[in-house]
């Protein structure tokens, strides 16, 4: 790219080297033309748009809706973030009630801290 750069920089200096020998009127001609050329130039959009109706709907929803959108948008990804989070706790707790009335050990015996003692020093992983 600086390659080009410079490529370029070479070449708009010679053609201002070949300005300094233009007769006025052709150097006045020139000026006219270009500045033609450059009221009929594309100006580039800040965005894609649509052709037609598509168009207009897009700019009405574009300059009047977006912020609502966005903050609507917003609203549903939290919900539904908080939805999953509640589903996954759930399913978390329905695990550990489902363990603790499957097992033969009384309630009790999950809330003595001697028993967790018990348990961490009688396990076969500890030895």
């Amino acid at each position: 790219m600086n390659e080009e750069l410079q490529f370029a920089h070479k070449i708009r200096h010679a053609l201002y080297q070949g300005t300094d020998s233009l007769d006025a009127g052709v150097a006045a001609r020139l000026h006219a033309a270009r500045t033609a050329a450059l009221a009929h130039q594309r100006q580039p959009t800040a965005m894609l748009s649509l052709a037609g109706i598509g168009h207009a709907t897009a700019d009405f929803f574009r300059s009047s809706f977006a912020p609502t959108v966005l903050a609507f948008a917003l609203v549903i990804g939290a919900a539904g973030a908080l939805y999953l989070d509640d589903m996954m706790q759930n399913s978390e707790t329905e695990e550990i009630d489902s363990a603790l009335l499957a097992d033969e050990l009384p309630l009790n015996a999950y809330l003595d801290d001697g028993f967790q003692a018990w348990v961490d020093s009688a396990s076969p992983s500890s030895d």
